[in-house]
């Protein structure tokens, strides 16, 4: 086939066209799957000390696992939760959720003797974090924090309570703390007040509900079980 100067200027232009239309319609697409990879930052916390990825904690026990979505560059990204679930909530059981600062938080408690993870999930990639749950009921010299008056009475609907707790420190002293009361739903049960450390729970509907209470540096956390009657 015999080609002109003239073919060879339409078939150089198609060429250039095309070439331009894959560079410029993919690299927008590569771009944003580049910065989308993300990837969970892990702390685990048991009264403001860091832990390994794979910790011991004793039945009763309640830690909070912290976890930040990055990007691959390290950078947090806003505005994006991560979730978290347990291999086994026989053993080990997520308790409660929050976000706090650009980061995720799970409360996590020792159910039961065994092996058990917390999967922390944002994207498409995954985190594991093992926790050994002994059966050890010493507290030992860790921070905590203490129910003053966790009663297992029920609470009637439209009468309230006033739950109050403590920080303890690794001495075992009570330490002055901001502490911070959530329910995880208002359907059983509302907070109507909040002080430092005591709040006022009044009863809404048949059924029961956690009271949990932290401190504002989430770093520990306890909860109490509040039947509705």
């Amino acid at each position: 086939m015999y080609f002109n100067s003239k073919n060879w200027i339409i078939i150089l232009i198609f060429i250039v066209s095309v070439a331009f239309v894959i560079t410029n319609g993919c690299s927008s697409k590569l771009g944003l799957d580049e910065n989308t990879v993300y990837v969970a930052s892990i702390n685990l916390y048991n009264a403001g000390q860091p832990l390994s990825s794979s910790a011991k904690i004793n039945v009763g026990d309640h830690y909070i696992v912290e976890a930040r979505p990055l990007n691959k560059n390290t950078e947090v990204i806003s505005n994006t939760s991560v979730a978290f679930k347990a291999s086994d909530e026989e053993t080990l059981k997520i308790l409660n959720t929050y976000s706090s600062d650009n980061s995720s938080f799970a409360i996590v408690k020792g159910e039961k003797t065994g092996t058990a993870e917390i999967i922390a999930q944002s994207g498409s990639i995954s985190k594991y974090i093992q926790f050994g749950v002994g059966n050890s009921g010493n507290i030992g010299n860790i921070a905590y924090i203490k129910f003053n008056n966790a009663s297992s009475d029920p609470l009637l609907v439209g009468t309230s309570r006033e739950y109050s707790a403590d920080y303890i420190d690794t001495t075992g002293a009570t330490k002055e703390a901001s502490l911070v009361w959530t329910l995880p739903n208002e359907t059983y049960a509302k907070i109507a007040n909040r002080a430092a450390n005591k709040a006022t729970v009044t009863g809404v509907s048949t059924g029961e509900v956690t009271l949990f209470v932290r401190d504002a540096a989430n770093t520990v956390a306890a909860g109490v079980l509040i039947k509705v009657n």
